[in-house]
Order: C-alpha cells, then sequence, then structure tokens
C-alpha cells in the first residue's frame, strides 16, 4: 500500500494499480486491509477524474471500515468522499464529509499529518462557500502543523490555498508574498501534483498583479507535469487559464480553443464547476 501510494503522489497511475492489484490479494477478507486497499485505489481513481467510480469505492470504505471497529479507516474514507464532492462542485456536501473526517481525527488524537490534511481540504471548502474568516483560520491551522511535522509541501499546499482566499479577498500583496514562499518550499518536493498546483497557484498571482509573461511561464509548466502525469483536474484548471489569459491579450483566437478544451474536458470528466468557467470564458470570448 506504501508502494502503491508513493506511486500514486508521482503521478505513475499504472504501477499504482499493479500495486493495489498485488495489495487487494494480500488483504484476503480482512476487512480493515481490504478497506485501505480500496481507499488509496479510490485515490487514484479521483485523480483519473473518475468520480463516480471513486465514491462507490469511498462509500464501499466506509462500510469496510464500520466493520473492522476502524475509526481512522472511517475517517479516511469520509475525507476521500469530501474530495469527491469538492471537485463535482458539491461544496456543502463536501464541508459536511470533511466535517466529519476532522472530528474522528481529533476526537481519536491522530496524527497531526492527518489533521492538518483536513484542515486543508475544509479550509477550501469554506472558501468555497465564502466563509472567508473560516477558511483563513483552518488553512492557517493546517500550515503550522504542517510546518511542525517539517513538510514542506504541505506547508507549500496550505499557503497555496490561501494565496486563494487572499486573492478573493483583494489582498495582492499578502497573496505574492505567500505563493514565493510557498514555491520557495516546494524546491524539496517532488510530490508531482503538488508542484503542479503551486506552480497554478503563482500564475493566478502574477496574472492579478499584470504580469501575464511570468504568468504564463508557469501555467506551461503546470500544464506539461499535469499532462505527463495524467492528472485530469490539473489539465482543466490550467487550459481554462491559458484560455483567459490570451483573452486578455486579445488572443481571441488561442482564448477560444483553450477554453473550449477545457469545456469538453470538463464535461467529459463531470467537474461541473470548472465547465461552468469554461463557458462563461467562451461567452466572453463570443
Amino acid at each position: 500500500l506504501g508502494w502503491a501510494d508513493a506511486e500514486r503522489r508521482l503521478g505513475h497511475e499504472d504501477s499504482a494499480l499493479a500495486a493495489l492489484d498485488l495489495a487487494g490479494r494480500l488483504a484476503g477478507t480482512d476487512p480493515g486491509r481490504r478497506g485501505w486497499t480500496r481507499f488509496i485505489h479510490a485515490n487514484v481513481l479521483d485523480h483519473r477524474g473518475d468520480f463516480p467510480a471513486a465514491l462507490a469505492e469511498a462509500r464501499a470504505v466506509d462500510t469496510l471500515a464500520l466493520a473492522a471497529e476502524d475509526k481512522r479507516l472511517e475517517a479516511a474514507a469520509w475525507h476521500e468522499m469530501g474530495r469527491v464532492f469538492s471537485l463535482t462542485g458539491r461544496n456543502r456536501e463536501a464541508e459536511g464529509a470533511h466535517a466529519r473526517a476532522l472530528a474522528l481525527y481529533r476526537r481519536l488524537g491522530a496524527r497531526p499529518k492527518d489533521v492538518a490534511l483536513e484542515l486543508n481540504e475544509i479550509g477550501i471548502d469554506y472558501r468555497h462557500l465564502g466563509r472567508f474568516d473560516d477558511a483563513v483560520a483552518a488553512l492557517t491551522e493546517s500550515f503550522r502543523l504542517f510546518d511542525s511535522l517539517g513538510s514542506p509541501i504541505g506547508r507549500a499546499l496550505a499557503l497555496s490555498n490561501l494565496v486563494n482566499v487572499r486573492l478573493d479577498l483583494g489582498d495582492l500583496q499578502q497573496a505574492a508574498a505567500d505563493v514565493n514562499q510557498a514555491l520557495a518550499q516546494s524546491s524539496q518536493s517532488d510530490d508531482v501534483r503538488g508542484n503542479a498546483i503551486l506552480d497554478d497557484i503563482a500564475a493566478a498571482v502574477y496574472r492579478r498583479a499584470g504580469d501575464r509573461q511570468r504568468a504564463l511561464g508557469f501555467l506551461r509548466r503546470a500544464l506539461a507535469t499535469n499532462r505527463r502525469a495524467g492528472f485530469p483536474y490539473g489539465m482543466v484548471s490550467d487550459l481554462s487559464d491559458l484560455g483567459l489569459l490570451a483573452l486578455e491579450a486579445g488572443d481571441l483566437d488561442r482564448a477560444g480553443a483553450a477554453l473550449d478544451s477545457a469545456r469538453a474536458l470538463a464535461d467529459s470528466l463531470g467537474y461541473r464547476r470548472n465547465a461552468v468557467d469554461a463557458r462563461v470564458g467562451l461567452a466572453r470570448v463570443a
């Protein structure tokens, strides 16, 4: 399972699935072992954009957790359900699932890493729901926990989500300071998905600051990383942002092509919020 999770983080989906196949055979009928195997499988599925299958796996994990009387596995199942809800634009359901996972982790006295990850996720949910003070509080606590663990990518991800909140609130100066700190910390990590996310956030800050050329560089690097690793959510986001950047530069043909590609991919994978964003962009092009 550790091998499968490491391969997933590196973007090596085929190797992750091969490891999970072996783990599944070794798990036998033990509900706890089967549950942890299916939890990582759900992770692989959601990174691939197969949300109905990921949600079905997460719900099966919850059932297995109850059979195994494994509260940490139960929390992990709700964490994964929350991720799927968040990525498909079901923000209230996402916040409810992540709140349940966080309560379980706190009650268990779980590892600080688990609590930090959950706080990061619920901070994203609060932002999407417009609860900006709650988002800042959750993401700041997440950052402090990751900092105490010495986790460069954890600190960077919490900071990058704080940057999103700063941008929503119009605090560009603090957003720029946060993103530069996050980029410096991410250089110590080979977490493929995490580094691509940071490039996306940096692009958003530089775009807001009017430095389109630097924003374009970060977006192109993020798109190349996401394509190489097979992370469709990042690809949709990058294509949409590249389209909006071209629109702002007055290059309507390039903008329309990128946004239409983003819309088609978002529609095919069920990324509802991204599909809406791409259509808004296409309306502006028209």
